[in-house]
């Protein structure tokens, strides 16, 4: 029964998943070693065990991240920026999805290496043709009811992207925990096999992109004399056609100012008329105004007695 473990300093690097069965442990130490990851099943000693330590260690098979300080004490304890607390949560919540994820891509891996099916089919399934499961249903089937939809987009869905592209990459789940040596030679082979289908599909990319632009090269680029030659012969057209407009419009515009012209000078002439006659008749009544007032004055006029002056 042993229940106080140090296995510092000594240049440990992974942990065997039985370590999880050291039931009885109540104290651990793995601090100052060059650990890259810690068991999914290490899990199952946080609850147990009343003091575990591992700090200074890279854990270098974690998702990147900040430190929350960058004191001398943080550079050392927490060079990877994950502090004790910070690392057990993550195992935490890996383990809820992580065999849940395994699972998924063992049983789709073919259909997403061959690109049929994407990252959302992988997480939520695949609806439409309903030929994957999906993580989500796989783990409401088992101990996830208590994450809420914030914990879910913090913390669950970058830990399902890490997983699903590191098996994009590699073609092969992750392990966290130290592997026998045929198990490590078996997924090296995976390994190099994917990185042989990526090399092949990156060239595939390649020559497909090279094509695509030596065909739009040709498309714009190709005979380009005659191109030119055919362009300019166009603006020469397109330059003629707007002349010849042009000259349509000032003609329409010199017939329409030829026929209004005769027309202006009819209207000024029986404008000028008649005006002239009205100016006569306002003269003619006047005259006759004036005539008759003359007639009326004589006819009122008293003739006055002759005077008879004496001559001497």
């Amino acid at each position: 029964k042993l229940e106080c473990f140090d296995l510092s300093s000594n240049f440990i690097s992974l942990l065997p998943i039985e370590i999880s069965l050291l039931v009885h442990l109540r104290k651990l130490y793995l601090n100052r070693n060059k650990l890259l990851a810690l068991p999914i099943e290490f899990a199952n000693l946080l609850d147990n065990v009343n003091h575990i330590d591992v700090t200074c260690n890279p854990f270098d098979m974690l998702p990147r991240k900040w430190n929350t300080r960058w004191t001398c004490i943080e550079q050392k304890q927490s060079p990877s920026g994950y502090s004790n607390e910070e690392i057990f949560s993550w195992i935490r919540a890996q383990q809820v999805i992580y065999y849940a994820a395994c699972d998924e891509w063992k049983s789709t891996d073919k259909l997403h290496l061959s690109r049929e099916l994407e990252f959302s089919d992988f997480v939520f399934g695949d609806k439409k043709k309903g030929r994957t499961t999906g993580v989500l249903v796989r783990i409401k089937k088992g101990t996830v009811e208590s994450w809420n939809e914030e914990k879910w987009n913090k913390c669950g869905m970058p830990m399902l992207k890490q997983f699903y592209f590191h098996c994009k990459s590699y073609g092969i789940e992750p392990r966290y925990e130290k592997l026998s040596d045929e198990e490590t030679k078996y997924r090296t082979n995976v390994a190099q096999d994917a990185f042989i289908r990526r090399n092949r599909l990156a060239n595939e990319v390649k020559m497909y992109d090279y094509a695509n632009r030596a065909d739009q090269k040709e498309k714009y680029m190709g005979d380009f004399k005659n191109k030119l030659n055919r362009a300019e012969t166009h603006l020469i057209k397109c330059a003629a056609m707007r002349k010849l407009e042009k000259q349509k419009e000032i003609q329409l515009l010199v017939d329409e100012v030829d026929r209004m012209h005769p027309i202006q000078e009819q209207r000024q002439t029986d404008l000028t008329r008649q005006r002239t006659e009205e100016n006569t008749k306002e003269f003619q009544a006047l005259k006759e105004s004036i005539n008759e007032m003359e007639r009326t004055s004589s006819a009122s006029r008293r003739t006055l007695p002759i005077e008879i002056h004496k001559c001497w």
